[in-house]
Parts: structure tokens; sequence; C-alpha cells
């Protein structure tokens, strides 16, 4: 029987592991909500509407790297502009300033240092051990592990273990960006599909618990995404040694990948659905800030996240790739965020073990409860809702039943239409201070309003934000006027908008 939304939805209420076939479906399905829904469902009963985070720190050793991976924007070779490499002090004072901000865990991965040998690892080790012997080490892709042992001359299982005994605790998921071989070729120098798995399993099978990672949004299809998640979905049947599965959005800049676009919200809340549904043999699928930003992030937790990573302090992988979002953020700021969205919060130390729970916050099961019914909306008959009846939507926990019903009005208003006004931008310190120049200058605007869009624009807005800043107030009152009645008798199709309340209400004094 072919795959349908209807069927797998009937395969995950029955509890039945879903399909790549499945899983497919459900990426090329434009109904978010749904898939939304189910994955909802399937996190709340895994974590009854508990959301973890840590109180973390990033230390990345250097950023010098024998690697040519073209997404990334990170690395540097020796004596580029840019290029660093912290000594063992300066690890030891960010080490020290993550634990006097009550950080549970370091998180440390790096570029491959052509002159740093497992020596000079294991002495990092043994220094930040020595001082902090409570602080968890997460530390070092499966790459740099790998790269370590080529550069030693040991097996993957020796260079762990001296690792480990070194002060070494957990393994993070980096360095897997996509495992199918047509897109891993055309994206990173990096070690194999294999060896990245082999490196993990090696670890599993020794005690060390490992995350596992996905890029995602960049030359890859659904098909190339899905066979990643199998791979990972395999050894997680075989060794149970991964903790969380994190996908990250792809960051634009800075990089020789060519692309000059952010994922979208969409996809990156499609791409946490399909995630938790299909690795179901997974415990934890992050909502990954750093790289989707705050407010995706957030509402990842309706899409089968159940974790928001930590406070992350000094992240630079990302943020020298365009990261939206910043290199931080407080602890306050990570329980506002749960809590804003009807979950309860907890802390929790690498390998997820709660550290302290938000004991006053309640959870309401209903924000959980699949399948949700929503009757037909008759607007014709259909009375002015009542304050009573706003409040109660107001307070209504379920995020896709208050959405649901939100989306039928408006479909039922405007069928499956979204309107947009092209609207061209003009700050008011570009425009010439001649009525002479006008003509030209709006040509020229208009022109590459164009060739950016295909279309012209049906509006044209004039920002007055910094005016304040112009000397003669009659020469600008003057000038202002001249050009909105030049463009209007030249343009008279394209709406006229003023913006800027400062500078409109300097205009008024």
């Amino acid at each position: 029987m072919r795959s349908s939304l209807l069927t797998i939805e009937q395969k995950i209420l029955a509890g039945e592991r879903i399909t790549d076939e499945d899983a497919l479906v459900l990426y090329k399905s434009p109904n978010l909500a749904k898939i939304g829904a189910l994955a909802n469902s399937f996190n709340y009963k895994k974590h009854g509407g508990s959301v973890f985070y840590n109180i973390n720190r990033h230390i990345n050793p250097t950023n010098i790297c024998v690697m040519d991976c073209k997404f990334c924007a990170f690395a540097r070779k020796p004596g580029d502009e840019g290029a660093y490499a912290y000594t063992n002090e300066q690890i030891i004072e960010k080490a020290s300033a993550a634990v006097d901000q009550g950080a549970t865990e370091v998180h440390m991965v790096g570029g491959l240092h052509p002159r740093w040998s497992l020596n000079h690892y294991l002495k990092m080790l043994e220094l930040i051990k020595s001082k902090f012997p409570d602080l968890h080490i997460k530390g070092f892709t499966a790459v740099e592990i790998d790269w370590l042992a080529k550069k030693s001359r040991k097996p993957i299982q020796d260079v762990l273990l001296s690792l480990n005994k070194a002060g070494l605790d957990s393994l993070p998921g980096g360095g897997a960006e996509i495992f199918h071989p047509d897109i891993r070729e055309k994206i990173t120098a990096k070690l194999s599909t294999e060896e990245w798995l082999e490196v993990h399993k090696t670890a599993h099978n020794m005690g060390l618990e490992s995350n596992a990672t996905m890029l995602y949004g960049h030359v890859e299809g659904y098909e190339h995404r899905i066979y990643h998640m199998r791979q990972l979905r395999q050894l997680q049947d075989e060794t149970h040694g991964f903790n969380a599965f994190i996908p990250l959005a792809f960051q634009p800049h800075n990089n020789q990948m060519g692309i000059d676009h952010y994922t979208s919200g969409f996809d990156d809340l499609k791409n946490l659905a399909v995630a938790r549904l299909y690795l179901d043999n997974f415990d934890h699928i992050k909502s990954y800030w750093v790289m989707m930003g705050q407010d995706i992030a957030q509402l990842g937790l309706y899409f089968g996240a159940n974790d928001l990573d930590g406070t992350v302090a000094q992240e630079k992988i990302s943020r020298m790739a365009g990261g939206r979002s910043g290199m931080s953020m407080t602890q306050g700021s990570l329980k506002k965020l749960v809590h804003k969205s009807g979950f309860q919060s907890v802390e929790r130390d690498t390998l997820y073990k709660p550290l302290r729970k938000n004991q006053e916050f309640k959870i309401n099961p209903l924000s959980f409860h699949y399948p949700f019914k929503i009757d037909p909306v008759d607007l014709a008959s259909m009375p002015l809702p009542s304050l009573d009846h706003m409040m109660q939507l107001a307070t209504n926990k379920n995020f896709f039943y208050t959405g649901s019903l939100a989306r039928q009005i408006q479909t039922h208003q405007h069928a499956h239409t979204i309107s947009y006004a092209p609207c061209l931008k003009i700050s008011y310190n570009t425009i010439p201070k001649h009525p002479d120049s006008f003509r030209s200058f709006i040509d020229v605007i208009l022109k590459e309003s164009y060739a950016q869009h295909s279309h012209f624009p049906m509006t044209a807005e004039v920002d007055l934000a910094h005016i304040e800043q112009e000397q003669n107030k009659q020469d600008l009152l003057k000038n202002l006027l001249a050009f909105i009645k030049i463009f209007k008798n030249d343009r008279p199709e394209i709406s006229f908008i003023l913006s800027g309340t400062k500078g409109i209400w300097y205009l008024a004094q």
C-alpha cells in the first residue's frame, strides 16, 4: 500500500515505525499543522511536556584547519587574518569563566591544527579536569578524533581511551553534515560517512555517549536527509548510544557554497517534525536556537523538539557563517522561551540527568491532545465573539487547535490566496539634494527593484527616521515636497508612503 498522510497518521498513532517512503511523503506534504501535531503528540508521550536546557559554554580552541570544506566559514590557514590558536592558559581561563557562571558543561570543537598532536589534546583535558573535576567535557567531533588517530598512527579506540582517561566525558555530533555520498563530496573534504559512524559506534561500545547532527538547507534534497537519518537510526538500534539529534540549519555567509539565503521557518519546523517521527529510537530532538533563531526554535517545541540546547556562551562556528541569534543566551531567557510556549523547563546535565525542574509550572495535557476536532465554522451565522470567548481562545494551550481555527476562518474568507505588496524602500538620506537629479535617481532605483524582483513596486516608502540630522529645515521640507510631486507625476500608479515617526514629528515642529 502506498504511503499517504492518512496511512502514516494511522501508523504513528498505532506505535508503528515509519519507513523512508513515509518520511518522504511527510517532507513533501504542505500540511505542516497536521505533521507538527503528530510530532507534538509523539513527543509528549516521551517527555510529558518537559523541555530541557543546560548551562554550558562553547570553547573553540583553534580555527586553524588543514581541511577546506566549502560550507565552512570558521576555518583559517596558518597566517591568515583572523587565524587563532588558544594557549592552554586561555582555555583554562574560559573554562573558569564558564564555571563561575554556573556551567555544568564545556563544548569543545575546533579546526584540525597541523601542529597539534594527541598529547596536546590530552594535556588540555588534564588541565581542565585537574581544576574543575565536576565539569563535563563534551569534546571533539568524529572528524577531530579521526584526525588525531591518523596523526598518532593509533586505532580510533586507543585514541578515545586516551582522551577519556584524560578527561573527555562525551562526544558532540558535529562533522556529520550530510551522509549521502553525492552531497557529501560536494560540500566537505571530511572523513567518509562510514568513518564518522565508526567513530561513534566505537565510542558507544566503550560507554561514551554522543550526539548526532545533520546540516540541512543547502544543496541536499529530502531523500538525502532521509538517507542521513536512516544511518543514524540503524546505528542507534545497534548501540543506543546517541543522546540527541540536532538538525543544523545552514548559515549562508562567508563560505564557498554560493547560497545567499537562510533556511525558511516552514522548512525548519517540518524538518524537526519529520526527524521526531522518523527517529523514534532517539530520546531527544534539539531545536537549536543558535542556528534557527530564538523564535523558530521556540515554535520548534510544538514540532517535536524537547530541548533548546543551552546558554552556549561564545559559540563561534555558526556566528562566523552569519548566524542570526548571537553567541549566548541567559538562563532566564531560555526558561522564558519554554514557559511562554506552555512547557515545563528542566535544567539538565549533558547526559540528560535532570538537575532542576520548575516545580510551579503545571502542564496542561490538552495542549498535546491528538487528534483534536475543529467544527466547521459558519461565518454567516457566527456571532461576534464575546470577551469570554476571546479569553478562552487566548488561554487555550493547544497551539494547533487555535491555529487551525484561525486558518479555517482565513481560508473561508480568502480561499488560499496570500497577498503582499511589493514595496520600494528609500532612505531619505539617499535622495539627491537638488530636484534636477530626482528623475535620474528614481529611474535608477526602479530599475534596481525590477532587476531584483522581476516586477515594479506597487508602493514606494520613504523612511524619514534620520532627517533630524539635516541642518536646514526649510530646505528639507521643500526638497521632500518636490520629490513627492515629481515621483507622483511620473509614476502615479505607485502608492507613496512616508515612514519614520521621529522624522515626521521633526517636520511638524
